[in-house]
């Protein structure tokens, strides 16, 4: 299972984010996920602050992560159809989804 995490035009404080990662943490999340994509914030506020609270909390699963993706709430945004198949690879910081997403 990959997730992604992202935040809003709200803009959470990064005390907000913690406690919102460590729901996460404690219902099992982050210690089941293979990889982690995660959003550009809304004008990149608290970028920074997140990075560093997503680290840490998934250090001790050694959980590949790609940050600053253009998906969600961010410009210019990008659809990620949940439950598609997907590859990321971390040297590239690329998302390649590996089967067709929309149906006739």
């Amino acid at each position: 299972m990959q997730s992604t995490i992202e935040t809003s035009e709200e803009k959470p404080k990064p005390s907000l984010y913690e406690k919102m990662r460590l729901k996460l943490d404690q219902v099992g999340i982050l210690k089941a996920v293979k990889g982690i994509l995660v959003g550009k914030p809304q004008d990149e506020a608290y970028f920074e602050d997140y990075q560093k609270l997503i680290i840490a909390a998934t250090a001790e699963y050694q959980t590949p992560i790609l940050f600053n993706m253009n998906f969600g709430h961010a410009y210019p945004r990008t659809v990620l159809p949940y439950g598609a198949l997907a590859s990321i690879d971390l040297d590239a910081a690329t998302v390649t989804i590996e089967e067709p997403y929309f149906s006739r």
